[in-house]
């Protein structure tokens, strides 16, 4: 007995005008998409044929979908490339269901080609080289196609891309055909969320610019295997929030072949992420310069792509809304407040871990973008006056507070405040807002969460700049547990932690503590992410500053090499990370080594690289700029040196403003180099101007007080004051005794420096005595095997003691160092 059922009982035709149907190839929301064949009297043509849907609700009569498939017809039928499937014939079945014919093409969609044929990252720029042609084309013709997807690109047998379905193509420019495309209102039905752009999800007019996008989404897939989004299942409110606001990360960050992430890190990553930018005249202004960046790169040649700053959304957001400052206030919190409020619906209505990690990055996404407003990178552009600042940070905690009766959001409010507090130096304040966070979050749960566990970092970041550093231990091991917990021991977020804890214990002297929680990181890191993944390199680098606080400086030295020389093959040289070993191994060079000619060489590269990609007047370049200038001033090329530490009080200055903590800090180090170059009594108004400053925003008995106090002695001392001197490091000593007694090397520095100036001061007895109490602090950790006798404190008194000895032997020929 035959049990095939006849095509009519499956509701599928039998024939649609002069094509008899063969099978079906495809079947979306507008219909169903068959193989059909036309005889004629000397010929047999396939077609791939679009049958609208008979179903009930929409099928005969829908004057929607009829028009739609109307407006397609118009579209093909001006097409003609040979990257675009081509308009054969349409008409209207006896039932009065529209139909269209086109070019049935034989082979694979995009990216399975690409998987399949295992392509090479090469391989596939070629053939969205020739995707970029089509589009382009289509744009020519002042089509927009709104839909590039996967199962839209196909590749023929012969390696040639060819661009499928306009169905809900739009004709732009303004003329009469421009009305056959519907809008928006009409298409997004059909959408296909993970490639729709931003401004089709929000319902916004679409551009050719929309099609730069999905051809970023399609290139980020093809290139690391996964889309940048994971939308699929999510409902729209959702998917609007990470499409429109979440940032993806850098394609290179998401593959795990080392090899393929050297490829990808840089100049592809910068491409992919420009077709990728949320604002459409970010993106690429058309198709041909997308191609034309991927040609580029093909053929080696500097792409045009650029990455963003960091400051740069903060700085287009105030540029393009100016209006008064109490009113943008009020509509960044309420744009803030409303983004945390739905993320946090979104995270209750689902228990799912991988919604709830959704909803979670998008709230902080929109924290950073407040906690951005306050910061600033470029000179000529600083984001906002002090009172502005204030303003804006004044309405932010009056919108927290009104939000009782939504404790989790307000305590996302109160951390973002907490955080825009420390950005403006405000650290009692910072305190205050992270503690009203933690108590908020302690009490919605109580068993622990990711929130939880991160207001417990910042609240303990906050102590440690007000110095309270009990706490900040404290609050950094409850995180840590509470994330191992919660996360995982293998997370990245909890690795993140540990790495936090050792850099705690290493600013303790905890070195044996700190080195172990250090190289558990590194071996968690090596196992799960692999050894050649950025994040590992950088915990080697971190097991590098270990060694060299604890005196191992010739493993040191091959760990910073390595690290350098694994970063730059796979991030290339021009890399943030890159540029900031060259700094810590040029660092330790003229420090611990005395390679003065090494040691500017990396300084001077760093400059470079840094002055082609921000300019010359940057906050980016500090690093640089300090440790040439010390280097300078230590070779005595104080006139060089001069020029690049007032650089960096001049643009903190103006950046951060004059009060700012940078700005203090600039402060200090100007005085620093004044000391250094003799000019005491300049020095001497530059850091007393610093110390004042700091005292009013952490109070007396802050350690980084007591750090400019010890700075203000020096040059004291270099003046011949050297009672004034003794008196000011006795203040500071006693501060460190009392509160920071753990505090290995900032103990022994304070007793060298009164045994220094005592040399000069002859009272040889006197210095012998404070030596003498310096190495009683360090003997335990040397008996320990914490530190070697390279240890950095330990030098720096070996280097007093025998200047004690050569004053001892001859008191007329004292050098003072």
């Amino acid at each position: 007995m035959d049990t095939t059922r006849p095509r009519e009982a499956t509701g599928e035709p039998d024939r649609v005008g002069p094509y008899r149907i063969l099978s079906q190839l495809g079947r979306g929301g507008m219909g169903a998409v068959y193989l059909a064949e036309r005889e004629g009297a000397d010929f047999t043509q396939r077609v791939a044929l679009k049958l609208l849907t008979s179903d009930a609700g929409a099928g005969v009569g829908d004057p929607l979908l009829a028009g739609q498939l109307r407006s397609e017809r118009r579209i093909l039928a001006r097409l003609e490339h040979p990257g675009i499937a081509r308009f054969i014939d349409g008409g209207t079945t006896r039932e009065g269901r529209s139909y269209i014919a086109m070019e049935y093409i034989e082979g694979t969609t995009l990216l399975e080609y690409c998987e399949r044929g295992q392509l090479g990252v090469e391989a596939r720029l070629h053939l969205f080289l020739d995707v970029c042609d089509a589009v382009q084309y289509a744009h020519q013709q002042l089509v927009v196609h709104r839909d590039l997807k996967p199962r839209n690109i196909m590749v023929t047998s012969e390696g040639r891309a060819k661009l499928l379905d306009f169905g809900i193509a739009k004709l732009t420019g303004g003329g009469a055909g421009s009305s056959t495309g519907t809008d928006h209102s009409q298409t997004g039905m059909w959408l296909t969320p993970a490639y729709a752009s931003p401004e089709q999800v929000r319902g916004d007019p679409v551009t050719t610019a929309t099609d730069v996008y999905a051809c970023g989404v399609l290139l980020y897939e093809a290139l690391t295997g996964m889309p940048p989004y994971e939308v699929d299942g999510l409902p729209a409110a959702d998917v609007e929030r990470i499409v429109c606001q979440y940032t993806p990360e850098r394609p290179s960050a998401r593959v795990r072949d080392a090899r393929l992430r050297r490829e990808l890190a840089g100049d592809l990553d910068s491409i992919v992420l420009k077709a990728l930018a949320k604002e459409p005249d970010r993106r690429y202004a058309s198709m041909r310069d997308l191609g034309e960046d991927m040609q580029r790169y093909l053929d080696r040649r500097p792409i045009l792509a650029r990455p963003d700053s960091a400051a740069y959304r903060a700085s287009r957001f105030l540029r393009r809304h100016r209006m008064p400052v109490a009113s943008a206030a009020l509509v960044l919190v309420l744009l803030i407040a409303g983004v945390v409020t739905a993320s946090l619906l979104a995270a209750k209505a689902s228990r799912e871990r991988d919604r709830a990690e959704v909803s979670r990055r998008q709230s902080e996404d929109a924290t950073a973008f407040l906690i951005g407003l306050f910061q600033a990178n470029d000179a000529t552009e600083g984001l906002m006056d002090s009172v502005t600042a204030g303003d804006l940070f004044a309405r932010g905690i009056e919108r927290a507070e009104a939000l009782e009766d939504q404790p989790l959001v307000q305590a996302q409010m109160y951390d973002a405040m907490g955080q825009v507090a420390i950005n403006l130096s405000r650290y009692d304040m910072a305190r205050d807002l992270f503690t009203r966070a933690l108590t908020l979050r302690r009490a919605a749960d109580p068993d622990g969460s990711p929130e939880l566990a991160a207001s417990l970092r910042h609240l303990a970041g906050a102590e440690a700049r007000l110095g309270d550093h009990e706490t900040n231990v404290a609050l950094v091991r409850e995180s840590l547990a509470m994330d191992q917990r919660v996360l995982g021991s293998d997370h990245p977020v909890t690795l993140n932690t540990l790495e936090l804890m050792a850099r705690v214990a290493m600013a303790r002297g905890w070195y044996r503590e700190g080195e172990a929680l250090q190289r558990e990181a590194l071996a968690r890191r090596t196992e799960v992410q692999g050894k050649d993944h950025p994040d590992t390199i950088h915990s080697l680098r971190a097991l590098a500053v270990w060694r060299l606080r604890s005196g191992h400086l010739q493993e040191a030295e091959i760990l910073y090499r390595s690290v350098l020389e694994q970063q730059t093959e796979i991030l290339g040289l021009e890399h943030d990370d890159v540029l900031e070993t060259k700094l810590r191994l040029g660092d330790m060079l003229y420090t611990q080594t005395g390679d003065f000619e090494e040691a500017e060489r990396l300084f001077r590269d760093v400059l470079g690289v840094q002055r082609a990609r921000f300019g010359d007047q940057d906050r980016r370049l500090r690093w640089a700029k300090h440790s040439l200038g010390v280097l300078l001033d230590t070779l005595g090329r104080f006139q060089e040196a001069d020029a690049l530490f007032a650089d960096i009080l001049t643009l903190s200055t103006r950046v951060m403003g004059p009060e700012h903590m940078s700005t203090i800090a600039a402060m200090e180090i100007m005085g620093s180099h004044l000391r250094r170059a003799g000019r005491y009594q300049e020095s001497l108004a530059a850091i007393q101007e610093a110390l004042d400053l700091k005292r009013a925003l952490v109070g007396e008995r802050n350690l980084g007080v007591v750090g400019t106090m010890y700075s203000e002695a020096w040059t004291y001392m270099r003046m011949g004051e050297y009672a004034l001197a003794d008196s000011i490091f006795r203040v500071g000593n006693a501060i460190v005794e009392d509160e920071w007694s753990s505090f290995t090397s900032r103990r022994s520095d304070g007793y060298r420096a009164l045994a220094m100036n005592a040399v000069y001061w002859g009272r040889y007895e006197y210095a012998q005595a404070n030596i003498d109490r310096a190495r009683d602090i360090i003997a335990p950790l040397l008996e320990r095997g914490e530190v070697t006798t390279d240890y950095e404190p330990l030098v720096r008194l070996d280097r007093t003691a025998a200047m004690l000895d050569a004053a001892w032997a001859d008191p007329d020929r004292v050098e003072r160092q």
